[in-house]
């Protein structure tokens, strides 16, 4: 069942946990070399996966500046991956997780943290994913991401079973 199915059932939901998982699809980022007889391509781009995990608990943001600047700070919210211009193996991927009530530093109970089913909570987390570039000054490639969110959700005060005509 999916979510239209539960939310016809239940009036109110909460999120305990989401994940996430992001795989480069396309990472071959090449450069085309004429040498007056054949064409060779190199990978060249060396560039960071990153995730920065975000949440709204009266909708301040956090994030830094620069994502080179968060990810050599070691900001305890992010989470990223040197990606080389060559590989031998697995699309490369990075995965991450949010527990919305220990991000907000809320009560596993606060109220903000569910909602109608017909509506979203007023203390939210998201994640920001992007590439930067390796060096800090080059343009990051243009890549395709395939990105799975997972969501780890409980359904509570069950919708009173109405009589049919």
């Amino acid at each position: 069942m999916f979510f239209d199915n539960y939310a016809a059932l239940f009036r109110r939901y909460n999120v305990h946990k989401s994940s996430i998982s992001v795989t480069v699809v396309n990472h071959a980022v090449n450069t085309a070399t004429w040498n007056g007889t054949n064409v060779t391509t190199t990978p060249n781009y060396s560039y960071r996966l990153f995730i920065l995990k975000e949440g709204t608990n009266g909708f301040t943001t956090e994030y830094p500046g620069s994502m080179s600047i968060g990810i050599e700070e070691a900001n305890a919210n992010m989470k990223w991956r040197y990606i080389a211009p060559s590989l031998n193996g697995r699309l490369p991927r990075l995965k991450n997780s949010i527990t919305p009530h220990r991000l907000l530093g809320l009560s596993k109970s606060d109220d903000t943290l569910s909602a109608n089913t017909s509506s979203n909570p007023s203390s939210a987390c998201y994640y920001y994913v992007g590439i930067t570039s390796a060096d800090g000054v080059t343009d990051p490639p243009s890549v395709y991401l395939s990105v799975t969110l997972t969501f780890y959700v409980k359904f509570f005060d069950r919708e009173v079973v109405q009589t049919q005509n």
